[in-house]
C-alpha cells in the first residue's frame, strides 16, 4: 500500500498497539513529529481513519484485476473483496483495532459506518462495468464484508481459507437474495 504520508504508516503501527481507542494525535508527535505537521495532515483522529480506508481503496482501483471468463457477478465481488484483504494484511491488526471498538461503541461507528458504505460501492463500481446496483444490495454487500472482515481478523490461517468459505457462502446468499448476477 502507498501510504499518502509516513504519519499514516506510524499511527496505524500505533493504534494496532495501543488500540483505536488510547490512540490519539498527541502520540504521533511523541514519535518524533512536530505537533504542525501532524495537524497539517490529520486534524482529527478520524482523519487517519479516513486516510487509511482511501489508501486502501486507492491501491484496489489500481490492482489489475482479469475478470474474463467470471461472468458471476459472484465470483467478481468474491475476488475484489479477497483482494481488499489483501491489501489489509500489513496492517491487520490496526483494522482489528478499529473494528473492536466501533463493534463496542456503534453510535461513534456511524461514521466508520458511511465510509465504509462509501468504499463498498465504489468496489461494487470496479466489477459492474458502471452498472448501478440497488441502494440495499450495496448495504447487504457492506454487511458481508464487515462479518468477513470479523472472520478475516479471527482467522489465523495464511491462506484465508475460513474468510474465503465465509464470503463465499455469504455473497452467493446475498446475489440469490437481490437477484443480481
Amino acid at each position: 500500500m502507498h501510504d499518502s504520508h509516513p504519519l499514516l504508516h506510524k499511527a496505524l503501527g500505533l493504534i494496532a498497539t495501543k488500540g483505536w481507542d488510547a490512540f490519539s494525535l498527541a502520540d504521533l508527535v511523541e514519535e518524533n513529529v512536530t505537533s504542525q505537521e501532524v495537524v497539517r495532515v490529520f486534524e482529527t483522529k478520524e482523519d487517519v481513519l479516513k486516510a487509511f480506508s482511501a489508501c486502501i481503496s486507492a491501491a484496489l482501483t489500481q490492482t489489475p484485476f482479469n475478470f474474463e471468463g467470471e461472468e458471476a457477478l459472484q465470483g467478481r465481488l468474491f475476488e475484489v473483496m479477497m483482494a481488499r484483504f489483501d491489501l489489509l494484511a500489513p496492517y491487520k491488526e490496526a483494522s482489528r483495532q478499529i473494528l473492536s471498538y466501533f463493534e463496542r461503541h456503534p453510535l461513534e461507528g456511524v461514521t466508520f459506518l458511511c465510509l465504509l458504505e462509501n468504499e463498498m460501492a465504489a468496489l461494487l463500481s470496479l466489477v459492474g462495468e458502471h452498472k448501478s446496483y440497488p441502494p440495499l444490495f450495496t448495504k447487504a454487500c457492506l454487511g458481508v464484508y464487515l462479518l468477513s472482515l470479523r472472520t478475516w481478523h479471527e482467522e489465523e490461517s495464511p491462506d484465508s481459507e475460513a474468510t474465503m468459505s465465509y464470503l463465499h457462502q455469504a455473497l452467493g446468499r446475498v446475489c440469490r437474495l437481490y437477484s443480481v448476477s
